[in-house]
């Protein structure tokens, strides 16, 4: 398998944006604030996110995760976020909880500039699938992390039971989503990258109803690494 399945390629910027902001409009800011609290326990990060010295977050959305840390942590948070109107509501999210709102920028990944070496923790929650080069974001992030600072990314796994069944009609097979990663194509790619993968785990997949079936079918797939959300955490090791 390549580094990456190609699922949708939006051939400009304004198309791209407008995929996107209307993705934005399903999510559910709770809900995920709870996905991402239980990912980062099961991942050994919970508590070293909470005391990190300066922690940025990969397309920070509205906010609603740099405001829990913001009143939660003990450290520095930043967000980097290119959706305008995002960008907007995290500035206000930020401003009505008393936080610096300059910590939030809005820029591509791409084009945004932070200091080499500053870094203690990077987290994206699925995004690297919606960029144009998703390599720009990991290149970006070994630029910033310090020695051994630690890169967090949750995102589709296309390497999941579901997808590798029915990858035209898998949920995250979205078109908004322009590449989907996978659990040994990203894994492989961040190695090339000079990381070191921590830990890995995956969640989800069974698109049924509630229900008992279902919960049993998605635990199975997260006890055999076959779920179709893959969460990984990676250190960043720098060359001397």
């Amino acid at each position: 398998m390549p580094d990456y399945m190609l699922a949708q390629v939006p051939f400009n910027t304004t198309e791209t944006t407008a995929l996107n902001a209307g993705d934005i409009d399903t999510w559910d800011s709770d809900a995920n604030l709870k996905i991402i609290l239980r990912t980062l326990h099961e991942l050994g990060e919970y508590r070293h996110v909470h005391e990190a010295i300066r922690f940025l977050e990969l397309g920070c959305g509205n906010g609603y995760f740099l405001y829990e840390l913001s009143r939660t942590g003990h450290g520095e948070y930043y967000g980097l976020e290119p959706l305008e109107q995002e960008y907007t509501r995290a500035v206000d999210t930020m401003k009505k909880a008393g936080i610096d709102a300059h910590r939030i920028t809005h820029t591509l990944i791409e084009s945004a500039q932070y200091h080499d070496n500053y870094f203690d923790i990077i987290f994206s929650y699925h995004v690297i699938e919606h960029l144009e080069n998703p390599l720009a974001m990991i290149t970006q992030a070994r630029r910033w992390l310090k020695q051994n600072g630690t890169l967090i990314i949750i995102c589709p796994n296309a390497e999941g039971a579901i997808p590798q069944q029915t990858l035209a009609t898998w949920r995250l097979n979205k078109p908004a989503h322009r590449w989907l990663p996978g659990k040994k194509s990203l894994s492989a790619l961040l190695k090339k990258n000079n990381f070191h993968i921590q830990k890995c785990l995956t969640y989800g997949g069974y698109s049924a109803p509630r229900g008992l079936f279902k919960n049993i079918a998605n635990q199975w797939f997260k006890i055999t690494g076959r779920g179709d959300v893959l969460c990984l955490s990676a250190l960043c090791k720098k060359e001397h």
